[in-house]
């Protein structure tokens, strides 16, 4: 797994970045870090998983992610992928589960943020919505659509 020094760096970059072809850029590194694991059958899952998730294979890809869990409870990305895929399928209770479990392991993930905002917006939960935007935009101001999001739910409220 990254170093949270490399992880640290970036997301400072992030945090810093004056142009948003600069934090697409970063963003990217970001995600590179998040994925890498150093147990290449933790590698191979989560590729199995994403690979399942591009052809739709909800299913398949859950119980790729699961394995990964198991392999390694605390590699915040498995977590994250499986909360992406639950929610995909309509579980979001068990999707929110996950991503408390992703923020748990790394409160930065803005990704697992969005998503959180995402579902709160899905179930009305404005005010949650609007924290867990506000929230991606302080990590990552450059977040695509985020912006938009805490407006229209400033607005809202």
């Amino acid at each position: 797994m990254p170093s949270s020094e490399t992880i640290d760096a970036l997301l400072l970059r992030l945090q810093h970045a004056t142009n948003a072809t600069e934090a697409q850029h970063v963003t990217r590194e970001i995600w590179q870090r998040w994925m890498h694991h150093d147990d290449p059958k933790v590698r191979l899952l989560m590729q199995q998983g994403v690979g399942a998730m591009e052809r739709k294979d909800f299913t398949e890809a859950e119980h790729r992610f699961s394995v990964a869990i198991a392999q390694d409870p605390s590699y915040a990305e498995a977590w994250n992928k499986r909360a992406t895929v639950r929610c995909l399928q309509g579980t979001l209770a068990a999707s929110v589960r996950d991503i408390e479990e992703t923020l748990t392991r790394e409160p930065r993930h803005f990704g697992a943020l969005s998503g959180l905002g995402t579902i709160r917006q899905a179930i009305l939960d404005h005010r949650g919505a609007l924290a867990a935007f506000e929230r991606v935009l302080e990590i990552h101001p450059h977040a695509e659509g985020a912006a938009e999001r805490v407006e229209a739910l400033r607005d809202l409220l």
